[in-house]
């Protein structure tokens, strides 16, 4: 276990993995340690690191001493910004309401193939009642789709298929329908999943010309009765 500067033979550690992940370090500091209190406060961020194998990088927010003279440092994850492969532009957005546990869900997918969220964005409704539940994400569609072409070992239609599938299991606790929304950073088009797609077309997506994307285009969308992707 890792715990920084902080810590002693008496630790305790509390988890909270609600994005930003915070910890709780308990434990009684030596005559050391408490005289570096204000450095190791204005320091970090630091590694911390627990038997599961999980790991992050913290930062420190505040120092708490208890009447049996112990101590409680509360440290928070420092999150980097949004990015893709080779440092490419990528934004994620899910509406608000959107419990945690389906945001590190559509996080991890993300992270499955290179392309690393910051904290998700919330999306507000102006009007009332009960919409579908949204994944937005704005990235560009020619390293989204590379990500899935250069998968050693896998056929790239079927991972892009495997890929989908994990974002609208991750909303089926919302028991509404929903929309998987992709912008192409580049042009500006929407490409809008409603459903699991089946690996033939996402294999035609894979294969369609991305030369034809313009800004005089709205939407990329799949045409059930062609079997084709369609430029509106």
């Amino acid at each position: 276990m890792k715990l920084g500067p902080f810590g002693g033979p008496d630790v305790e550690l509390r988890i909270n993995h609600e994005s930003p992940v915070a910890a709780k370090v308990l434990w009684t500091p030596t005559t050391e340690q408490q005289d570096r209190k204000d450095e190791l406060m204005k320091g970090g961020p630091y590694d911390i690191a627990i038997p599961t194998g999980e790991s992050w990088r913290m930062a420190p927010k505040e120092w708490q001493e208890t009447p049996d003279g112990k101590v409680v440092v509360t440290l928070r994850s420092v999150l980097p910004p949004s990015h893709g492969p080779d440092g490419s532009s990528f934004e994620l957005d899910m509406e608000a309401g959107a419990t945690e546990a389906e945001k590190r869900t559509v996080s991890e997918a993300f992270r499955s193939i290179d392309f690393e969220p910051d904290d998700i964005r919330q999306m507000h409704r102006r009007s009332l009642g009960d919409h579908p539940w949204l994944v937005m994400a704005s990235l560009p569609f020619v390293i989204f789709f590379k990500s899935f072409l250069e998968q050693a070992g896998m056929d790239a239609a079927e991972a892009l298929h495997d890929f989908i599938k994990q974002i609208f299991k991750a909303r089926e606790s919302s028991e509404r329908d929903g929309q998987f929304v992709l912008i192409d950073k580049d042009s500006g088009i929407w490409l809008t999943i409603l459903t699991e797609l089946s690996t033939e077309a996402c294999r035609k997506l894979l294969e369609f010309d991305l030369s034809q994307l313009s800004n005089q285009c709205n939407a990329l969308v799949y045409n059930m009765e062609t079997g084709e992707w369609e430029l509106w």
